[in-house]
């Protein structure tokens, strides 16, 4: 299965760049399983100005997916309590292109908000 993981952007300066430990970890865990992973970093993209302020938000996200729903197995998507808002127009611009798609939040935050 094709299942794409992916770290979205998380604020803070141009220089402050980590490795999206946890992400990178479960696309590991997931190709040990036989599956293939995808790992979608726009956090980097967004620090390395490959993702245009001026233009929507929500078009850049989409094409950082296959364009055919048959392409995609399963997205995931790492979630921060600072960037949930960030995360959810993410989900619904994915969702919205890609509506049959399950589509997972996780990451260290993500149960802060149950609904």
């Amino acid at each position: 299965m094709d299942v794409f993981v992916v770290q979205p952007p998380v604020g803070g300066s141009r220089n402050d760049l980590t490795a999206p430990l946890g992400v990178l970890m479960l696309a590991a865990a997931l190709e040990r399983d036989g599956h293939a992973a995808h790992v979608v970093d726009l956090n980097l993209e967004a620090k390395a100005g490959r993702l245009d302020p001026k233009k929507s938000l929500r078009t850049q996200f989409v094409q950082s997916l296959p364009k055919r729903s048959s392409q995609i197995g399963v997205v995931g998507v790492s979630a921060w309590s600072y960037n949930f808002a960030l995360v959810m127009e993410y989900v619904e611009a994915v969702k919205k292109k890609h509506p049959r798609v399950p589509i997972v939040i996780g990451g260290p935050h993500v149960t802060f908000v149950d609904k």
